[in-house]
């Protein structure tokens, strides 16, 4: 759609918290996660979204973010309450049942939602597992995830080489083979008397695109089989890593997490954006974006605020913003 629409819709809607514990629960995600699954679906086949303007219309768009003739809408990755159109707030904000189900969001009517067991995992999925307790595609992978994917490589890899069945190919278009834990002994970096920190030796560690390779960087070479494509025993893994790397917030009887105080990001917004905080509509920013620009401006906020919080305070500097307008 090229313009916002003020119509009755007579389809069937999902408001957006509930549309994205549906989610969430069809593909096993947390709901961050589902967030950021369903605009990435939206952005290759719209899906209808429908809300209120503060004066009441009934204004209907479709969920891939855009720019153009001026306006922009980005129902982005963190949006948990309205997206932003044209200096205005849109409330209570629904997504067409319809569209979900066409964009592979949802199981079609007379399946089961819920996620499909599989007896193996590709690398990037099982990194995901021990990060988050939950195999996500990375496409899906949130800011917080990126953080720690070194570490859910040592981790996988340690596994592997202590007995977590593995297999991949040896060249891609290879047929699928058992991946020997010897393969991934430290003696398979060739160091050529290169110097080598005793504090950080090489190893060998399975990456999250399915290959190996040697962490830390080393000019050395890993001298074992080139192997991609690998998977690992999904089961196995549930067993050997228990508990996940980034704990997942407590869930309320509402559905939500724990929120957090707003003030402390506000501030920052308004450092960033003056006078309110506000940030523009044009060149549209996600929450993702905005929590990494706060991050750099305020080192001691790593890992303190979620994309979620970031989304609340827009809300709010928008909506002061708004108030001050009218003054």
């Amino acid at each position: 759609m090229n313009e916002l629409t003020r119509r009755a819709s007579t389809s069937t809607w999902l408001p957006w918290r509930e549309a994205v514990d549906r989610v969430a629960r069809h593909l096993g995600y947390p709901p961050e996660n589902a967030r950021l699954r369903i605009v990435r679906k939206a952005k290759a086949r719209p899906v209808r979204a429908h809300g209120r303007t503060a004066e009441g219309w009934s204004v209907g768009w479709s969920v891939s973010p855009l720019s153009i003739a001026g306006y922009a809408i980005d129902l982005d990755s963190s949006a948990l309450g309205p997206p932003h159109f044209s200096g205005a707030v849109i409330n209570d904000v629904k997504l067409c049942i319809d569209d979900m189900i066409a964009a592979d969001l949802l199981p079609v009517p007379g399946k089961p939602e819920g996620p499909v067991e599989r007896a193996w995992w590709p690398a990037v999925e099982a990194a995901a597992y021990i990060i988050n307790g939950a195999p996500i595609e990375w496409e899906d992978w949130v800011l917080g995830m990126h953080r720690e994917t070194a570490r859910s490589e040592t981790k996988l890899s340690e596994a592997i080489r202590e007995g977590l069945p593995a297999r991949g190919r040896k060249k891609p278009g290879d047929s699928v083979e058992p991946i020997p834990a010897s393969d991934l002994r430290p003696d398979m970096v060739e160091t050529r008397d290169l110097p080598v920190n005793p504090l950080y030796p090489p190893k060998v560690v399975v990456r999250v695109d399915g290959t190996v390779g040697i962490s830390p960087p080393h000019p050395g070479n890993y001298i074992g089989p080139p192997w991609c494509s690998i998977e690992v025993h999904s089961a196995t893994l549930r067993q050997i890593c228990p508990k996940p790397l980034i704990e997942r917030e407590p869930a309320t009887p509402g559905g939500a997490g724990t929120e957090p105080p707003l003030d402390p990001i506000i501030e920052v917004l308004k450092e960033m954006y003056p006078p309110n905080g506000d940030v523009p509509d044009v060149p549209a920013r996600s929450d993702v974006q905005i929590l990494g620009q706060i991050e750099r401006c305020r080192p001691e906020f790593e890992d303190t605020f979620s994309e979620d919080a970031v989304n609340r305070a827009r809300k709010q500097t928008r909506e002061t913003a708004l108030a001050a307008s009218k003054k």
